[in-house]
């Protein structure tokens, strides 16, 4: 099943929430979804991924094509 565009931001909420832990700040706060990305890019790094700058891009405008689509 697909999700709903509400249904993406309330999983998205849910993962900010558990990321966020006992840290100070709101969850949904432009710096906790900075710092989540970054961790992301961390993980990938320890994987040892293969031009990671280059796959991120890539990932985030197929991420904003999706959500530009999904908007309409």
């Amino acid at each position: 099943m697909t999700p709903t565009n509400a249904s993406r931001a309330e999983r998205a909420r849910r993962a900010l929430v558990a990321y966020k832990g006992n840290e100070p700040g709101a969850p949904e706060s432009g710096s906790m979804i900075i710092d989540l990305m970054t961790d992301l890019h961390h993980v990938l790094n320890e994987q040892n991924q293969v031009e990671l700058d280059v796959l991120l891009d890539d990932w985030l405008r197929v991420a904003h094509s999706h959500f530009i689509h999904e908007k309409k």
